[in-house]
């Protein structure tokens, strides 16, 4: 399977990847499964969301781009619908969470989530129809980093009341129902991750750092001790499973030449059940959230590039490895 070089995985959905490419005009481009051709998809910036939708921006970040494109790449024929967010009501991109485009906006001092569904008739050029998430007077909701959301749900960092206390809000996009999980005093939560099944998120406490867990529908939470990592390692969910490392350049060492690259801490997966583990990559430098709870990777060793799926049930690794230079090949519009 071709894989860019010097590029991350950004996004992945039931029929390909997203990659990035590294530098100050990065190239974005979906590679199918299916025959490893692949297409490059304009914008200044771009993000999937775990399914074959994938939207580009107008600016260098998506979360200030004021033009959003919507790329449905299981049609490549079809043209990409266009949201103008300032005509829309001056709204900010937040994510892409399946077929929910997430937006919010600041109302009076607060900041309010929304979500749009990128249905049939929405990306045949339909005024989007937005539904309010999360947010409001004495509720103040920022989107997150890296896995907050799945296909199906999205955990935002917000601030409650005038004492602006720290809570964590899981949202179910589906029904609108939402999950309350506040952080106690001298507890510092960093960016989370969310499944079908559990919602985690890193967290500095006096004690020492750790990680917490929640297994979604019930009360009370899981303390997993983590002292090996830094608390802004980052942090993604498959099923029961916690997956983490240190990120990493794959394609080439970032230290003097003849120089040994330094010891980076792997991507390991760890059972929330059992507290098992298993090191599944040597290092990696990127990770999304793909279809059906799985994650894709971009990882291996520093000599060797590849993108792999790992299993939501059991700690193990589907790999689809890439070593040719060779720019991957394209698809006709």
């Amino acid at each position: 399977m071709p894989f860019p070089r010097n590029a991350d995985v950004i996004g992945a959905g039931p029929s390909g990847f997203l990659s990035q490419t590294r530098g100050q005009t990065p190239e974005f481009r979906w590679t199918w499964y299916a025959d490893g051709s692949s297409v490059v998809l304009p914008g200044a910036s771009a993000a999937g969301g775990g399914s074959d939708l994938v939207v580009t921006g107008n600016r260098g970040l998506l979360s200030v781009s004021s033009v959003l494109r919507i790329h449905d790449v299981s049609k490549p024929a079809m043209a990409p619908v266009e949201i103008d967010l300032d005509a829309l009501g001056n709204y900010d991109y937040s994510g892409l969470a399946g077929d929910n485009l997430l937006l919010g906006r600041y109302e009076g001092d607060h900041q309010v989530q929304y979500a749009v569904t990128l249905d049939a008739a929405t990306l045949a050029g339909g005024t989007p129809k937005l539904r309010k998430l999360v947010g409001g007077v004495q509720v103040d909701c920022d989107a997150a980093d890296e896995a907050w959301t799945d296909t199906g749900s999205a955990l935002y960092d917000c601030a409650i009341g005038d004492w602006r206390g720290p809570s964590k809000i899981l949202v179910d996009l589906a029904s609108g129902t939402d999950t309350w999980l506040p952080q106690g005093k001298d507890e510092w939560a960093w960016d989370g991750a969310v499944s079908a099944t559990h919602v985690a998120w890193r967290e500095a406490r006096l004690k020492g750092d750790g990680i917490v867990v929640v297994r979604r529908g019930e009360t009370g939470w899981q303390w997993i001790p983590d002292a090996e990592a830094e608390v802004q390692d980052p942090l993604y969910l498959v099923g029961g499973w916690l997956a983490s490392g240190q990120k990493a350049h794959i394609d080439a060492s970032s230290t003097q030449p003849g120089v040994p690259n330094p010891t980076v801490r792997p991507f390991t997966l760890r059972s929330i059940e059992t507290g098992e583990k298993a090191v599944v990559l040597t290092a990696f430098s990127s990770a999304v959230i793909g279809p059906d709870g799985s994650l894709l990777v971009r990882g291996g060793t520093p000599s060797r590039a590849r993108a792999s799926t790992g299993s939501r049930r059991a700690p193990t690794a589907a790999v689809r490895t890439s070593n040719s230079s060779r720019p991957p090949g394209s698809r006709p519009s």
